[in-house]
C-alpha cells in the first residue's frame, strides 16, 4: 500500500500563544483530524521548521491526552486517507527537564523509571550520545495501545539546550490483531492513572528553549574563549627589520672581529 507524506512547518505567532490546536484522534485516524485541527500546514521538506513551535493536544481513545509545543513533524497518509504513521518533535531543553518528563509519561502508562535515572547518570558522566526511549511494543511490556505510542529523547545538534523529545504514532495493521479500531480502543485502552488523563511533554520550568538562543548563546561562549586566550597570551617582540645602516654596521664590526683575530694568530 502506497504512503503519502503530509510534512508540514508549524506556523507560530504571538497572538495565538495560547491557543492549543486539538489532533482527535479518539474516534479516527483520519487526515482530516489533523488538516481540520487548526495547525496551520505548508507542504515542504519536515527537518526545516521555524523558530518557535506551536501548541498541539493529541486526543487518544480511552481518554489519554499528550500535548506539548510541536517544532516540527510529519504524517503518514494511506491511499485511503487513513495515516498509518505519525512522528512529532518537541522543543529543546536540557537533559534535567527531558528526564522529568519521560518520567512523567512513564508514569502515565503504569510503567518503571529505573531506566530513566538510568540514562541521567550516563548524562551526568558526559555521555551525550545516549538516548532515551521508551517503546511499548518493542519493549516486550504487555502495555498494549491502540494506536501504538512511543517517546524517545535524543541528543540534537545545538550545543546548549542540547535534547528533544520524539513522539510516536503508530496504526500500522501488523502491530495489531484484526478488528482493532477506535471504538474497540476506546473498551480496551488502559486508562491513565488518576492525575495522568493529559499529560504536557514540555519543560517542567515552564520556559521555553529556542534553537536561535541556544545557537546564540553558544557563539557568545566561544566569542568570550577567544578572548580570553588573546588577553593571556604573551605579547612576541617585534622582529627588528634591518635597514642599510644597521646591516653596514654588522659588516664593519665582523670585519673587526676578523683582523683581531689574525693579530692574535
Amino acid at each position: 500500500m502506497r504512503h503519502f507524506p503530509l510534512a508540514f512547518i508549524l506556523v507560530f505567532s504571538t497572538a495565538a500563544f495560547a491557543d492549543t490546536d486539538v489532533i482527535d484522534l479518539s474516534e479516527s485516524h483520519q487526515k482530516e483530524a489533523v488538516t481540520e485541527s487548526g495547525v496551520e500546514f505548508t507542504f515542504t521538506d519536515p527537518w526545516i521548521s521555524p523558530e518557535e513551535g506551536e501548541d498541539i493536544r493529541l486526543v487518544f481513545p480511552g481518554g489519554r491526552e499528550i500535548e506539548f509545543r510541536v517544532n516540527r513533524g510529519d504524517f503518514r497518509i494511506q491511499e485511503d486517507g487513513e495515516m498509518s504513521y505519525a512522528s512529532l518533535y518537541s522543543e529543546l531543553m536540557p537533559a534535567e527537564e527531558a528526564a522529568e518528563v519521560m518520567r512523567s509519561f512513564m508514569h502515565s502508562i503504569g510503567q518503571s523509571t529505573e531506566d530513566v535515572d538510568r540514562w541521567m547518570k550516563e548524562v551526568d558522566r558526559g555521555k551525550h550520545y545516549q538516548r532515551l526511549a521508551f517503546d511499548p511494543l518493542s519493549a516486550g511490556t504487555g502495555w498494549n495501545h491502540y494506536p501504538a505510542i512511543s517517546l524517545r529523547v535524543k541528543s540534537n545538534l545545538a550545543p546548549v539546550y542540547e535534547w528533544e523529545l520524539s513522539f510516536y504514532v503508530q496504526w500500522t495493521p501488523d502491530f495489531f490483531p484484526e478488528g482493532w479500531d477506535e471504538d474497540k480502543a476506546a473498551i480496551h485502552n488502559p486508562k491513565p492513572p488518576e492525575g495522568y488523563e493529559r499529560i504536557s511533554l514540555d519543560p517542567p520550568s515552564g520556559q521555553f528553549y529556542s534553537r536561535k538562543e541556544a545557537f546564540e548563546i553558544d557563539r557568545a561562549r566561544l566569542v568570550s574563549e577567544a578572548s580570553s586566550e588573546e588577553e593571556q597570551s604573551p605579547v612576541a617582540e617585534e622582529e627588528e627589520v634591518p635597514t642599510e645602516s644597521t646591516r653596514n654596521e654588522k659588516t664593519d664590526a665582523e670585519e673587526e672581529r676578523v683582523s683581531t683575530d689574525l693579530e692574535k694568530e
